[in-house]
């Protein structure tokens, strides 16, 4: 059996293993890559001439970049011994060409070889929302979350708009009201949104935008990518809408992308989606 490491530069052929590989996301994409004005590599794990691993990332973190690493082929009927095998197989092969430092998809299952091989580990959590059931999902809703949404109800609709420049202002508006730095730029956002598609949803009165929020989509699923609101003002009424929407267009679920720090990870447990780690590695 012959097998080989190999910078890959058939974009197409790497887009297509994302597309069925149980860890590629958007995030892993050539339009997703381009997105950045930062240098990437893309390393195939080929046996026999055949890809059935890889990884994407760039040479640093990434903003708005939860997680890139290793992709494997879609194995199904293959033993899980000898799936877990053949990750650690891939992750051996391709750990000499990854970056300084990386975060896998909630669905790689295991990172071990790095943390024998002296790496430094590191764990973050994300929720994933299921969009299959709106019924069952909105009576497994936390009670205060299920209350802000009725309230918000009665004085704002929500509703889809492609109006990029609205988003920004607010946006900028809410990192400012919490003294940091906004972490993409104007420019950026707007290319963001026009690449990628990008939904844009926000809830108003006639005169007030309470808030708005951007989400993006792969195959698998869709993200909420971006929020942003008005000082008072909850994302429940804008995320629930979007829920609805993702559904009707058999979007199956949602990753609310990060549940890191107390306040939002106890703002997005609200939706009850389920609590899923992933893990990043740094060389030591």
């Amino acid at each position: 059996m012959s097998n080989e490491v190999k910078e890959i530069t058939d974009y197409k052929l790497w887009d297509d293993f994302i597309e069925e590989s149980p860890q590629g996301t958007i995030f892993s994409t050539i339009k997703w890559l381009a997105l950045f004005d930062l240098p990437f590599k893309i390393y195939g794990y080929f046996q026999n001439g055949k890809l059935i691993g890889g990884m994407a990332n760039f040479d640093k973190l990434a903003p708005l970049t939860p997680f890139q690493g290793i992709l494997l082929k879609d194995n199904p009927e293959m033993k899980y011994v000898s799936q877990m095998s053949l990750a650690n197989e891939v992750s051996r092969a391709l750990m000499s060409y990854a970056p300084l430092e990386f975060y896998n998809h909630y669905t790689f299952p295991d990172i071990r070889p790095f943390k024998w091989a002296g790496w430094n580990v590191d764990i973050r959590y994300t929720y994933v929302v299921d969009l299959t059931d709106l019924g069952k999902l909105w009576n497994e809703i936390e009670k205060q979350t299920r209350y802000e949404i009725t309230h918000a109800s009665k004085d704002y609709l929500c509703w889809m708009t492609p109006d990029i420049g609205a988003f920004d202002s607010l946006y900028s508006e809410t990192f400012k009201r919490k003294g940091i730095e906004r972490p993409i730029d104007s420019e950026f956002m707007h290319k963001l949104c026009f690449s990628l598609n990008a939904g844009i949803f926000c809830s108003t009165t006639s005169d007030t935008i309470g808030s708005m929020a951007v989400i993006i989509e792969d195959s698998k699923r869709a993200y909420y990518i971006l929020g942003a609101s008005e000082e008072g003002h909850t994302s429940s009424l804008t995320l629930w809408t979007i829920f609805q929407n993702l559904a009707k267009y058999g979007v199956k679920e949602i990753d609310l992308v990060g549940a890191n720090s107390e306040s939002i990870a106890l703002y997005k447990r609200g939706f009850a989606g389920k609590l899923l780690p992933y893990f990043g590695v740094k060389r030591a």
